[in-house]
């Protein structure tokens, strides 16, 4: 089901739940020992092409047959395996011997993977009729949103700059083949093919996709197709559950069929975005097939785990059936990437009905992103051994993935991770989610040898089942920015120091303990059904309190990097920019009347068209009055008053009292804020999901998960690069979660540690 090649193992398990759809009587058991599987072979039925009934033939065959030539090839390459840059080459460079019957395939398809750069690519025109567009249809889109796109039928017509087909070599002596990733959806077995001469039942999806592989060139030319559900007994429990394949084949592509039930994709057709920049001022971006290209991007198959690593192992002209569209992996590519560098501006210029609902309390809600740059991380993933930083996308990717049975969010990635965790998981059905996660947790420690590899994945949950250090794979994880904490020094270039306890799940680590939370606001979550207040655990004084940053300039300063976690840094476009100039919008019926309100609000159009703009101004009322060392929350922004008004009566309305003198703005002097200041409050946002602000005992200024509480502990464990919150309990310490605080992430105590001040302790974790 993904890209075969040496040396990766990968673990394909076919769900319990899966019914049998052939007989055992029809299967004749496979020889590992030979590299043996079966593949499925479409041919004509008796009664001609236009018979309704597919009629299929299973084969046995070795994956170790290679032909001599291709055998001599391989000899002759870097790796000598049959990975797809050898496979590349062998399409591209090997002449076909005139002996050997060739395999054509459709020459769009090589140039799209291939080509991207290259002449074909660039002549848009030429491109478009190869695939069988008439760029002439495309004359009402606005030409800054260049189009490509595919219709019922792919093959190449007449052009002058495009082939038709290519030919290649088949690698074994039993030919080619690819593989078939696609959605089972329903169990009902409505829909019937023809099996080694033999009618059966199938659910209709799998009925749909083998009606679909019967059109395609692959096909007519001899390729044959491995297709879980027919090519593994369904009746062998140890063949279905647990068959491994070794990655020594290499696909010459990969085909998935994506149509719910063989239906139909939704909208009239499927463009794909290829080039272009963001539409010029009054181009109507409305009219564009939006509510195709994202009903595609939300389909199922985007969120099933196991795509994950069919799409990371196979990058050999992969080719996506959508009903009777056939669709490149470059072209949806594309599409993610120009959605992507413009989501604000097709957010701003879509109707909301036609976007995809993420969760209320999301950031992306009513935000095309989320949905798009899901799809475009799965085929962005490379193959090849993963370090760490690739290791957190997929991690991330698997924890969003839809599972049947929970312990697939470990095994179902096990092919993309470090061979040091692989072989130390070794997939068993037999063991609980809560034992195949604490084996998972041990060897991402072994294998990183760092703390905060394992604990950026942790949530606390007061209710959950696994011990508070180990990441429950199979909840949600609500939090950002991970990865720039990760990037912090908080613990300097010490050494992470742990043991496991296996018989009490414990973990032992050393570090100190610098300082208690004092207060917290309230969260974005707390926040949903209304912009309500939320009464937030704070100071009752609103004179300034002593803090580590001095005075209102420092502590301003300090909000301003917390906000976004300090995730700036010097040349960075938005680093002069920041969340505490957009204009604080009193909470009062009828604020928005009058001219001089309205002008002032003018200015914030690129802020309040922001899908992230209701949840930001959601958080900022529900935390109006927080006090953060005696400054309310809402002070640190510039209010709406005017000239001769003070901070009092703004059309009408009389501002609430203030603990510190409010930045005036003039409406007739109002600085606009533009598509940056937007990006840093969707930072911001991102920052704020799943976290409170939070005031320390000493005196910082941090962010802290939303389950912390008042007088939980801060402490920096060596080989972690940030602080950490945790909780007493009895003999040992429950972890809350990772922290930002403002002035202590880049080493700043060791010193201290070192000097006396705070004492060095073994903790341990439950």
């Amino acid at each position: 089901m993904a890209q075969l090649h040496s040396p990766t193992y990968i673990h394909l398990k076919i769900s319990y739940q899966r019914q049998q759809f052939v007989s055992m009587a029809s299967y004749t058991p496979l020889d590992p020992s030979k590299n043996e599987v079966r593949m499925l072979k479409l041919v004509e039925p008796s009664d001609g092409p236009n018979s309704s009934l597919v009629n299929c033939i299973l084969e046995t065959v070795s994956l170790d047959d290679f032909t001599p030539d291709f055998k001599n090839f391989l000899n002759g390459t870097e790796s000598k395996e049959c990975n797809p840059d050898a496979l590349k080459l062998w399409i591209d460079e090997v002449a076909v011997d005139p002996a050997i019957t060739p395999l054509d395939l459709p020459y769009w398809r090589h140039a799209l993977h291939y080509s991207i750069s290259k002449k074909e690519l660039e002549e848009w025109d030429d491109l478009m009729k190869a695939i069988d567009i008439d760029p002439a249809q495309c004359s009402k889109i606005p030409s800054a949103f260049a189009t490509i796109a595919t219709t019922h039928d792919p093959t190449p017509k007449s052009t002058k700059s495009l082939k038709k087909h290519f030919s290649f070599a088949p690698r074994f002596k039993w030919g080619d083949y690819e593989a078939i990733s696609y959605c089972w959806e329903s169990e009902t077995r409505d829909r019937k093919i023809s099996l080694n001469g033999s009618v059966i039942e199938v659910p209709r999806n799998l009925e749909a996709m083998l009606q679909r592989l019967r059109t395609l060139p692959d096909t007519k030319s001899g390729i044959k197709f491995w297709v879980d559900a027919l090519c593994i007994d369904q009746g062998n429990v140890l063949e279905k559950n647990h068959q491994a394949i070794d990655f020594i084949a290499g696909i010459t592509h990969h085909t998935l069929n994506l149509t719910p039930h063989g239906e139909e994709e939704y909208g009239d057709r499927f463009l794909i975005l290829g080039r272009g920049q963001a539409p010029r001022s009054g181009e109507p971006a409305y009219d564009l097939p939006w509510k195709s290209l994202l009903s595609f991007l939300s389909r199922n198959y985007w969120q099933r785990l196991w795509i994950i690593q069919e799409l990371a192992l196979n990058h050999n002209m992969t080719l996506f059936l959508c009903g009777k569209r056939s669709l490149s992996r470059s072209m949806i590519l594309r599409a993610c990437q120009f959605c992507i560098r413009h989501a604000e501006t097709i957010d701003q210029s879509t109707p909301a009905y036609i976007k995809p609902i993420p969760e209320p309390g999301s950031y992306a809600y009513g935000s095309i992103w989320s949905t798009v740059y899901r799809a475009y991380c799965l085929l962005t993933l490379p193959d090849g051994e993963t370090d760490e930083i690739l290791t957190d996308d997929v991690l991330d990717l698997g924890r969003k993935a839809n599972v049947k049975e929970l312990v697939d969010k470990v095994y179902g990635i096990l092919g993309l991770l470090p061979p040091l965790i692989t072989k130390c998981i070794s997939p068993d059905y037999s063991l609980g989610k809560d034992q195949v996660y604490f084996h998972f947790a041990k060897a991402m420690l072994n294998t990183f040898r760092r703390l905060d590899v394992l604990f950026s994945w942790c949530s606390y949950r007061p209710d959950g089942t696994l011990p508070s250090w180990i990441p429950d794979w199979s909840t949600k994880y609500e939090r950002h920015h991970l990865y720039w904490l990760k990037m912090c020094k908080a613990s300097g270039t010490k050494p992470a120091e742990y043991s496991i306890v296996d018989a009490y799940q414990s973990l032992h680590c050393r570090g100190f303990i610098f300082d208690a939370v004092q207060t917290m606001s309230g969260s974005l979550s707390e926040t949903l059904g209304g912009r309500s207040r939320k009464a937030a655990s704070s100071e009752s004084s609103l004179s300034p309190i002593k803090n580590r940053y001095h005075d209102e300039a420092g502590v301003t300063t300090a909000l301003r990097r917390t906000l976004v976690q300090n995730l700036t840094y010097s040349g960075d476009e938005l680093y002069s920019r920041t969340t505490l100039k957009i204009y604080w919008i009193p909470e009062h019926d009828g604020y928005y009347e009058g001219p001089e309100v309205r002008k002032v609000m003018d200015s914030l159009k690129n802020i309040t068209s922001s899908p992230c703009w209701e949840p930001f101004e959601r958080f900022r009322q529900a935390n109006a009055d927080y006090s953060i060392f005696g400054f309310k929350f809402r002070d640190f922004f510039p209010a709406m008053d005017y000239p001769g008004q003070g901070n009092k009566d703004v059309d009408g309305i009389t501002s609430s009292a203030s603990s510190i003198e409010l930045p005036t703005v003039i409406s007739d002097h109002a600085m606009e804020l533009d598509g940056n200041d937007a990006l840093v409050m969707k930072r911001t946002t991102l920052t704020l999901e799943g976290r409170r602000l939070i005031t320390t005992k000493s005196g910082y200024l941090g962010t802290a998960p939303e389950a912390v509480m008042k007088g939980d502990l801060l402490a920096i464990f060596f080989g972690c690069n940030y602080p950490v919150v945790l909780r007493k309990f009895g003999d040992c310490y429950f972890l809350i979660g990772e922290s930002y605080i403002d002035g202590v992430m880049d080493g700043e105590l060791l010193g201290a540690m070192e000097g006396g001040e705070f004492e060095e302790i073994e903790f341990k974790l439950c």
